[in-house]
């Protein structure tokens, strides 16, 4: 694997946009992505990460806006404003899909979108097309390594990672499912409960 710094971004920048795989950090832990509209990417980061196909990646996204071309539920993009960016996964049912998300990454007309609060990651992101396919940084049924060096150790020699430092907290993001009524609680992850019984409280804006 080649590890290289965040002063190098661009270089990650390009390989995302020339169809390859690479390592990227958010504030929570090390993500696997490639762009959204890469099939073939995609199809490298199952096998890389050893993940049953039938468990859609996630998507990041750069900025709150881009959910108008997925959603038209005033509502709930209002509250996801209040905790984006940051560690929360939000399953949503989409109105349409754009053309710069593959239709693979759709599970019976949901999507599981994130935008990180990490702002290495949102240049990223920003700059390869607004949308990213991601898994955390680990073989499927293994804690996710917050540590270049071990991470390192785990993937094929040929990706890229961007180093970013060890991450403080290697704690996945929190995963809502606001695809059903109520909100379902898929993952505790990094929000506090507090958080958690607002984001499912179907009366709290």
């Amino acid at each position: 694997m080649t590890i290289i710094s965040k002063k190098s971004a661009s270089l990650i920048i390009n390989k995302i946009n020339n169809g390859e795989v690479v390592i990227i950090p958010t504030e929570t832990v090390y993500g696997l992505v490639c762009r959204a509209d890469n099939k073939a990417g995609i199809n490298m980061i199952y096998k890389l990460k050893n993940r049953e196909v039938k468990q859609p990646l996630q998507v990041l996204m750069s900025q709150i806006n881009s959910l108008d071309s997925l959603i038209d539920d005033k509502l709930l993009k209002k509250k996801l404003r209040t905790f984006w960016p940051g560690p929360l996964t939000a399953i949503l049912k989409i109105s349409q899909l754009n053309d710069k998300i593959n239709k693979c990454l759709v599970l019976k007309n949901t999507i599981g979108i994130r935008i990180p609060d990490n702002q290495v990651a949102l240049k990223i992101i920003q700059a390869s097309g607004g949308f990213l396919a991601a898994t955390s940084a680990n073989i499927s049924g293994i804690e996710p390594a917050n540590d270049p060096k071990t991470i390192d150790s785990i993937f094929n020699k040929s990706l890229y990672l961007l180093d970013d430092g060890i991450r403080n907290n290697n704690i996945p993001s929190s995963v809502i499912n606001f695809a059903v009524v109520p909100p379902l609680v898929v993952r505790s992850g990094a929000l506090n409960k507090e958080q958690m019984d607002h984001l499912t409280n179907i009366n709290a804006l």
